[in-house]
């Protein structure tokens, strides 16, 4: 077979063969890009893979070679006449190949990355990046709808964690150079009509913080937290508030700008409903919803837009909590609370392993602030968004997201429960003594203005929804000092009262009732015996 041949020609002739090494590359690129021949297809992207082994175990001969048509500098020549070629072939192949051919070439072209690149120059990765960021290129993108989708699913995200994988690996050598794009092509991937790269953009972005975050200077912290309040800004779903079908169009301009915005957003791709995201047009016994011309096809993709970027906020949310505690912290603490308000020993201290692993402690004051602006205000988005009864059901005629009332219960509640996790563990962090004035005016207002509206819902689901997040804020609360504690009762006293009387699980009231027992103690309303006494009966 001719490729072998040309494989055999550079193994046993090296030195004396790296004229033609290019072209030789190149054709082998030509054969892989063959639509006819599959299996020869994937023998000459092996044969590329080998040639880059060539290159590794002979640099010198490379650094050595010169011609008349070559003005490269000595150190540049292993990059130009080796490196270059093979890389730039393989993006050649995967931008032209089908599926499973552009697939294989994606994941040799990072094996050789990952294998060889402690060897490269930090100007060769600028070079190679141009290469790799041509795969999310929007006008090189396949026109037909449905190979669009299929690019951004596969390909892209394919190649969205392997340069996140990459930028881990060499992130001494990389975080000069690529950052900024690094979080530009995150931000554009989440931004796109596509639930799966969405997705990937997020955890990507939570990976490399993770795995990374230890080495990160003070400035690199100050791009990654502007770099997710601009993800958190782009993604909040103004529209589905500002919403009318036709006929109904009585927006403000303000509203009408903010739907425009999002009608802009949606890509001219069809998607398959997905399993969080379905948008199909519910049946109703309304005539004038019946009688909407093929239910407005553009609301539809209006709609799946939307739903795109409601998963977005959830999955920045828990992108924000698994950075600052780790992954899986906050459910083990969350376990854990719970299984001691019902041993009745809430006064223990909850330690979870995983919890010093989290990026907190090293992270400022400023930086965790504007993480809880973004969550602050997801959340206020979720509840006024939960409290327009008569927007949910107008969408939910409208067949947004299938057969019930749309609410965004979970964002509503993770983004609060997360905003108060942060300002507790800052709250108590002797390290932050500077920034408690702050901390504590934000911790009451968040709080107060929590207990003011959980006592104002008149669903029991949607109370019930509520009742982790009022385990958290009374046990931390619980566990604060004498005199923080006292600060914070005078401010919640009104609003406890009031929530009593709702019907309430087991474990809220057994909390509830140890959060006015100690308001007791502290304000010196009983004696420490008469408590002792009503604890014991």
């Amino acid at each position: 077979m001719d490729v072998c041949l040309l494989v055999d020609v550079f193994k046993k002739h090296f030195p004396a063969a790296i004229d033609s090494f290019q072209d030789a590359v190149k054709c082998l690129a030509e054969f892989a890009c063959n639509a006819a021949f599959p299996d020869t297809s994937m023998e000459a992207i092996r044969l590329i893979r080998h040639c880059a082994t060539y290159v590794s175990e002979r640099p010198q001969a490379l650094k050595e070679y010169t011609s008349d048509d070559m003005n490269v500098a000595p150190g540049d020549r292993v990059w130009v006449r080796g490196w270059f070629p093979i890389l730039f072939e393989l993006s050649c192949i995967i931008n032209r190949c089908k599926l499973d051919v552009r697939t294989r070439g994606l994941t040799v072209m990072f094996e050789i990355i990952k294998s060889y690149g402690q060897t490269f120059e930090k100007h060769w990765w600028q070079d190679l990046f141009r290469i790799i960021f041509r795969i999310f290129d929007n006008m090189k993108l396949p026109e037909q709808q449905t190979e669009k989708s299929e690019w951004m699913t596969t390909t892209c995200n394919h190649a969205l964690y392997a340069i996140c994988d990459v930028f881990t690996q060499f992130y001494e050598v990389l975080n000069h150079v690529l950052l900024d794009d690094i979080f530009a092509q995150l931000h554009w991937c989440v931004q796109q009509d596509n639930e799966q790269l969405a997705r990937s953009g997020t955890n990507c972005l939570e990976n490399v913080v993770i795995l990374t975050g230890h080495k990160f200077s003070p400035l690199v912290w100050d791009k990654t937290c502007g770099c997710m309040l601009a993800i958190f800004k782009t993604t909040i779903p103004h529209a589905l508030l500002a919403w009318r079908p036709t006929g109904m169009e009585e927006e403000s301009s303000e509203k009408g700008s903010d739907l425009e915005a999002d009608r802009q957003s949606v890509c001219s791709t069809e998607r398959n409903p997905s399993e969080k995201g379905q948008s199909q047009v519910s049946n109703t016994s309304d005539e004038t919803w019946k009688n909407r011309p093929h239910a407005r096809i553009s609301d539809q993709k209006l709609f799946a837009a939307l739903l795109i970027k409601c998963v977005v906020q959830l999955e920045l949310i828990q992108t924000i909590d698994n950075i600052v505690f780790f992954p899986a912290t906050s459910k083990k603490e969350d376990a854990e609370t719970m299984a001691a308000v019902q041993r009745d020993s809430i006064d223990a201290e909850v330690h979870i392993d995983t919890e010093d692993q989290g990026m907190y402690r090293y992270m400022t004051s400023q930086q965790l602030f504007k993480l809880l602006d973004c969550l602050l205000e997801s959340h206020s988005f979720a509840k006024a968004f939960n409290s327009n009864n008569e927007q949910r059901t107008t969408l939910w005629r409208a067949g947004f997201k299938g057969k019930s009332k749309p609410n965004l219960l979970k964002q509503e509640t993770s983004s609060l429960a997360c905003c108060l996790r942060i300002l507790f563990r800052m709250y108590t962090d002797e390290n932050r003594q500077d920034s408690w004035n702050n901390i504590q005016k934000r911790l009451l207002n968040v709080c107060s203005e929590a207990l003011a509206y959980f006592i104002t819902l008149t669903s029991e689901s949607h109370r019930e929804a509520w009742t982790n997040l009022l385990l958290l804020f009374l046990t931390k609360t619980l566990k604060t000092s004498d005199e923080k504690f006292k600060i914070h009762a005078s401010a919640y006293y009104p609003y406890l009262c009031e929530i009593v009387q709702f019907d309430l699980i087991p474990e809220l009231r057994a909390v509830l009732r140890k959060f006015f027992l100690r308001i007791g103690f502290v304000f010196q309303i009983c004696h420490p015996e008469e408590q002792r006494q009503e604890d014991a009966t």
